[in-house]
């Protein structure tokens, strides 16, 4: 597809550098939320949870956050590409639904994977010496 021929291989890398940084955003916000998500598991292990039911509820968490991150960046990016080029180029708008609908599952999947990934389940320790740990 050859638009406006230099300018189309600077938009592709524009396009691959905010690729890259959302995806650097995506880890390093799991990352960040490790601790607190260990803090919470240990708190669910001394009320008697279990290490499975910490799990379903990381993967549970994981994925509502993953869909939810898939719907609205679909809706945002659909609504973004339609101002352009209603606005900007004055065209009629015909998306691809089909290659949005890829682009969507593809987020989704990325972003389950890697809050799955991340999630912290349960401390290896018993959830007494975590708490004692804790305190000191």
């Amino acid at each position: 597809l050859q638009i406006f021929g230099h300018e189309e291989t600077q938009a592709r890398r524009l396009i691959i550098a905010a690729l890259a940084c959302g995806l650097a955003i995506l880890v390093a916000a799991s990352l960040a939320a490790r601790r607190e998500r260990a803090r919470e598991a240990l708190l669910l292990r001394v009320l008697g949870a279990s290490r499975s039911l910490l799990r379903r509820i990381a993967v549970a968490e994981a994925v509502a956050l993953a869909a939810l991150a898939a719907i609205v960046g679909g809706l945002v990016s659909l609504a973004a590409a339609a101002c352009l080029v209603w606005f900007v180029f004055e065209l009629p708008f015909d998306p691809p639904l089909l290659d949005l609908a890829g682009l969507a599952l593809a987020a989704f999947s990325l972003t389950a994977i890697v809050g799955g990934a991340t999630a912290v389940t349960a401390p290896a320790r018993s959830p007494i010496e975590g708490l004692r740990g804790e305190v000191a």
